[in-house]
């Protein structure tokens, strides 16, 4: 992998990719044109080191396996907050090219959904990988511009939070995106929230492998747990 200046001015970044039945193929990748050299060299840098990480799990998935995937129990909504700090030129989702994002820790429920959004929008910005408390110290102290936090609001952490503000997310990809939808975060929620913000939630959902014996009764006795004691826990902050 390298970074290489195009003709526009803009740097490229060329890596390898792998297309079934044609094997390896060279590919560039243009960078936003206000990315200084050292912003493309650790775009790079995270990049590479991404690539050279063994594959997960879900790089070679069973898709008969798969197909036996089944929900068992809608469980609740979670929505994608975008905090940046107070005062910053931050504004839209379209505003984080070339900026310094912090995406959660790789693997996290967060970060999936930020390389989804990313792949979506065509956005590149250099990503940050740290805990949400690490990434909103990250932000106030400016060794980051803006945070990506996939929880369900109010997010204790950023209640009483100072400094900060919430990013409106609309995008037409997103829209289109059958797996979320358009939300609000209503004016209030967080006490330095003077305005609502539009956003979008995620689903999440209890699965499990469809067995065709085994099993049976204890996930029926989950589900009739959860089901009995469902208020309990959305009132819970366990």
């Amino acid at each position: 992998m390298s970074i290489t200046r195009h003709h526009t001015g803009a740097y490229y970044f060329q890596f390898d990719r792998r297309i079934p039945g044609r094997g390896r193929q060279r590919a560039n990748r243009l960078l936003p044109k206000e990315w200084t050299k050292a912003q493309a060299q650790e775009y790079d840098r995270t990049e590479s080191a991404r690539a050279e990480k063994p594959k997960t799990n879900q790089q070679g998935l069973d898709p008969k396996m798969m197909e036996r995937i089944m929900m068992i129990f809608p469980f609740f909504s979670t929505e994608i907050h975008l905090i940046a700090k107070d005062g910053s030129s931050i504004k839209s989702l379209s505003d984080l090219a070339g900026k310094r994002v912090v995406e959660g820790p790789e693997g996290s429920g967060t970060w999936v959904s930020v390389q989804v959004i990313k792949s979506l929008t065509g956005i590149n910005w250099i990503p940050i990988n740290m805990s949400q408390q690490e990434g909103l110290n990250a932000v106030l102290a400016g060794k980051a511009d803006a945070e990506f936090i996939v929880a369900g609001k109010p997010i204790g952490m950023l209640k009483n939070a100072t400094g900060v503000k919430l990013i409106p997310i609309n995008n037409q990809k997103l829209d289109a995106f059958g797996l979320y939808t358009k939300t609000m975060i209503s004016s209030g929620v967080y006490n330095f929230q003077k305005t609502g913000i539009q956003t979008y939630k995620v689903d999440n959902v209890l699965a499990t492998y469809a067995f065709k014996n085994q099993y049976q009764k204890e996930i029926g006795d989950l589900v009739t747990c959860i089901t009995k004691n469902i208020g309990v826990l959305q009132s819970s902050n366990k």
